[in-house]
């Protein structure tokens, strides 16, 4: 079986009593185990707190006991009293419950609003004669007696500063009395009575509560000071980056503006406010939101940029580190790869592939769409360029066949002028040399005898 307290300050002590058996704890909770059966139980009371259930019954069976117990601190209320003769009885009702006596009575509650009466007795009457209270302390209400044998007196509570035709009020020996007028009037014996003034929205009253000793008419006078204005600050939200005539909002403080224009206008007075920038479609907004302090006006700038995604430009057939060019809205851009990547916004693009020597070019310009996603084009160069030979790829038996033929056409060609006869060789010319003179004769006759021959 389990007691559990709750309202006890932490490390209170508190006890349990149950089936004769006394256990203590300044935690929240106090164990016992038992047989089945019903066990009578007394709670501990502790000064100062009002206990719920001091005492009862709990029957075990075949599963855990919880019993939840309250303490609940209780307050004094005091009613002292002025005005009666010594030993003369008066009685107070405060919450339904009855107490008489003399001087000062007393009652012990826990927090809450209690409405009392106060029953004065016979030839007198009591100031105030009843109303509430909210308790959350000890609490004191003050009462006094007039004889209701003497003369009656009129106390006029008068007030200034409140504008023409404003309502106020006022409550004097516990009677409520209001109007538009500068004046609020009540008859009392003579006597000390309470008063308190009623507060007007935008305005400070002074004196707003006492208590007034009567004796015979009584004037009280009282002065409402309107409260200082507070400055107002214009707050001006600025955006950039939107295209002209676009809507946009923004929330400050709670307050929602829109418009197409470049700004949005606030006034507030000091202070520190939240604010936030309304989503634009295709748009992010920097800051989104967020938070200031005012104290003079204030600009907050927002730069809307445009979302973009990815747009891919792709080629095709170019030799490796050909360079070639893309033109997308009237800007050209170019790469030796074979892909070019933009970030585009929302929207439609011509473009335009450009040309590159050697190769054809198919499909070269169009318009690509983008509408909240990567998208692309792509085109396929071809080459113009012609080649005398035949890769191995593509050899076949057609040029085995032309080119062996080629072959032995040119051995044959050798072989003929191989064989062709050749032209006697001419004697070489020899150049003529003049005849050495002859022994003993004369140059240029002739000799006798034999001659020899060369």
């Amino acid at each position: 079986m389990t007691f559990t307290e709750s309202g006890l300050p932490s490390g209170t002590s508190w006890s349990v009593t149950l089936n004769g058996s006394t256990e203590t704890s300044v935690g929240t909770t106090i164990v016992f185990n038992e047989y089945p059966g019903s066990y009578p139980y007394t709670v501990g009371g502790i000064s100062g707190y009002q206990l719920t259930p001091a005492s009862g019954a709990v029957v075990v069976a075949t599963t855990p006991v919880d019993v939840a117990v309250s303490y609940a601190a209780l307050y004094t209320v005091s009613f002292p009293e002025s005005g009666l003769p010594g030993a003369t009885s008066w009685t107070v009702v405060l919450n339904g419950v009855v107490q008489s006596g003399t001087g000062t009575l007393a009652f012990s509650v826990v927090a809450g609003t209690y409405a009392y009466t106060v029953l004065a007795p016979s030839g007198y009457v009591a100031t105030p004669s009843g109303g509430s209270v909210s308790v959350s302390a000890n609490y004191l209400v003050p009462v006094s007696f007039a004889s209701t044998s003497g003369p009656s007196y009129t106390v006029t509570v008068e007030e200034s500063g409140l504008a023409s035709g404003t309502s106020w009020s006022a409550v004097v020996n516990g009677v409520v009395a209001s109007g538009t007028g500068t004046t609020l009037t009540y008859t009392v014996p003579a006597g000390t009575y309470n008063y308190q003034i009623g507060s007007v929205a935008g305005y400070t009253v002074a004196p707003a509560s006492g208590t007034v000793a009567v004796s015979g008419d009584y004037v009280l006078m009282v002065t409402y000071t309107p409260l200082p204005t507070p400055a107002t600050y214009t707050v001006t939200v600025e955006e950039s980056g939107l295209a002209s005539g676009a809507s946009w909002s923004a929330i400050f403080n709670g307050v929602s503006a829109s418009g197409t224009g470049t700004t949005l206008t606030f006034s507030v007075t000091g202070g520190t406010y939240a604010y936030q920038v309304g989503s634009v479609a295709g748009y992010s907004a920097s800051p989104s939101a967020g938070t200031v302090t005012v104290a003079g006006a204030y600009l907050i700038s927002v730069t809307f940029t445009p979302v973009t995604y990815a747009v891919t430009f792709s080629e095709s057939g170019l030799a490796s580190g050909t360079s070639w060019t893309v033109t997308v809205g009237g800007e050209a851009y170019s790469t030796s790869g074979t892909s070019i990547v933009l970030q585009l916004a929302n929207g439609s693009y011509a473009y335009t592939f450009g040309a590159v020597s050697g190769y054809t070019l198919g499909s070269p310009s169009g318009t690509v769409k983008v509408a909240g996603s990567a998208t692309g084009a792509s085109v396929s160069y071809g080459s113009t360029t012609s080649t005398s030979y035949v890769p191995n790829s593509t050899f076949n038996a057609d040029w085995a066949i032309a080119l062996g033929l080629a072959a032995v056409a040119v051995v044959l060609a050798l072989v003929s002028l191989l064989r062709k006869p050749k032209a006697p060789t001419p004697a070489p010319a020899t150049a003529w040399q003049e005849p050495p003179p002859a022994s003993g004769g004369s140059a240029g006759g002739s000799s006798s005898g034999g001659s020899s021959g060369h």
